[in-house]
């Protein structure tokens, strides 16, 4: 998700509402059928022929495979394999915030290790079960010999094939499947600076990328399955922003948050839920000071205002809260760092204003501002959902100061060169999770003490 679009416009809107309240979300214990949860896109009919009970097995095992390869990146500590999912819901943030959550967790709690250990094994043993299964079957000439008709639900719990895991762990498949289906591009457009027509990243979906994973599976199969997970994963997402909301101190989060927090705001867009995007960048940001989650900001200095993978990014700041809601500060990263996991926020700086500014120029001017009002800033100045047209539906029941501070922070992002109009300072273009390691920054993070 890019965050160089247009925002919510708020200028004219007077209504006045009650604070909202956030009621806590609990977490979920419960567990789910990787199978039901993933394919529950295809149609459901009984196996009937050798080659019907072919074909739903190698759905199984591109689950259970997509499932596996989920684990071995948390177990590397690929992080950003299993946050950089494309949802296009305005959520990137979510997802960083959510792998970072989980890979904490997991640090500390022997007995998750265990399970996920035991989990991997599984896996691997029922996938070469199935497969095996599936390589008998392989004989075109006896895919039209018919079987006792049964369903695949039945015949997975028949042979103890079913695989039942925690519902977190479903989303990080989900996660992964759907990194896997992105496809990076480049498409034409205008430079908001110098009016010049440029190319800029385009990320879109191709599940035609998965075939690699598992092979006989249709590639309306594919789309199906793609196109569900997102929607499935929107809603975690929704879910998750909602949980985490509940748990920051009260006077942690500013009234236009918790009012774009009201479940009416949570609307569905081209079959996804989503909540607005100010909203839920603000809960990340305010859980990563609480839990003192380490975030890793990095700045390129771009030719245009425009996003462009070719230019490299020669400013690198790690940023922490000292203590648990503090403001963030730079730091250098402890050895403990390094394959910790932490918030990626990327982004850039361009304009004519700041052509000569050097990298240490820059850094110290950057370090003069308060992170999170850049953040604010940022959020401020995104559309509030993925979809441009659609706005805020309590829009006209929020009060008159929160409208009003909001639209003095969109006024702030444009003057101060943190939106589309006005890159001066930090326009951000993407948020996920990983680890310094895997970012091989050593060596190039800018000021700060030792963290």
């Amino acid at each position: 998700m890019s965050y160089l679009c247009n925002p919510l416009t708020v200028s004219s809107l007077t209504q006045k509402m009650e604070r909202l309240a956030v009621s806590e979300v609990s977490a979920s214990n419960t567990t789910v059928s990787l199978v039901g949860t993933m394919l529950s896109a295809l149609e459901k009919s009984e196996m009937t022929t050798l080659g019907s009970l072919r074909t739903q097995l190698c759905g199984v095992l591109f689950v259970y495979k997509i499932a596996r390869q989920a684990l071995e990146c948390i177990e590397k500590r690929n992080l950003h394999e299993i946050s950089d999912a494309l949802v296009s819901d305005c959520a990137c943030q979510t997802r960083a915030l959510m792998v970072a959550c989980m890979i904490r967790r997991l640090m500390k709690d022997t007995t998750m290790q265990k399970e996920l250990s035991l989990l991997q094994t599984k896996l691997t043993d029922v996938i070469g079960e199935i497969q095996r299964k599936t390589n008998s079957l392989s004989n075109p000439k006896k895919a039209q010999e018919k079987i006792k008709p049964i369903m695949l639900e039945g015949y997975l719990k028949q042979e103890k094939l079913d695989i039942e895991v925690s519902s977190e762990v479903a989303v990080l498949a989900q996660c992964y499947l759907l990194n896997k289906a992105k496809r990076l591009g480049k498409q034409p457009t205008t430079c908001s600076e110098c009016a010049q027509e440029v190319f800029t990243v385009h990320e879109e979906t191709d599940a035609s990328r998965l075939e690699s994973i598992q092979k006989g599976l249709g590639e309306k199969a594919k789309a199906a399955i793609v196109a569900s997970t997102k929607v499935a994963l929107a809603a975690a997402s929704c879910e998750f922003i909602h949980k985490q909301a509940a748990q920051i101190h009260a006077d942690s989060m500013d009234e236009m948050s918790l009012q774009l927090l009201a479940k009416e705001n949570q609307v569905t867009v081209k079959g996804r839920q989503e909540i607005p995007c100010y909203a839920s960048c603000m809960t990340v940001f305010q859980t990563a000071r609480q839990e003192q989650i380490p975030v890793l900001l990095k700045v390129r200095k771009a030719a245009h205002s425009v996003e462009q993978l070719n230019e490299p990014y020669d400013v690198h700041l790690l940023l922490k809260a000292p203590t648990a809601g503090a403001s963030f500060i730079a730091v250098q990263p402890s050895q403990e760092d390094l394959r910790a996991p932490v918030i990626i926020v990327e982004g850039q700086r361009s304009g004519k204003a700041i052509e000569k500014e050097t990298t240490e120029e820059y850094v110290k001017r950057f370090m003069k501002q308060n992170f999170m009002k850049l953040i604010r800033l940022n959020a401020a100045a995104h559309k509030p959902y993925s979809d441009g047209k659609v706005q805020v539906p309590s829009i006209g029941k929020i009060s008159q100061e929160a409208l009003e501070d909001y639209a003095e922070l969109q006024k702030k992002a444009e003057e101060m060169g943190c939106c589309l109009k006005n890159q001066t300072l930090l326009a951000i273009t993407h948020i996920y999770c990983d680890t310094l390691a895997n970012q091989k920054v050593q060596g190039k993070i800018s000021g700060g003490k030792n963290g």
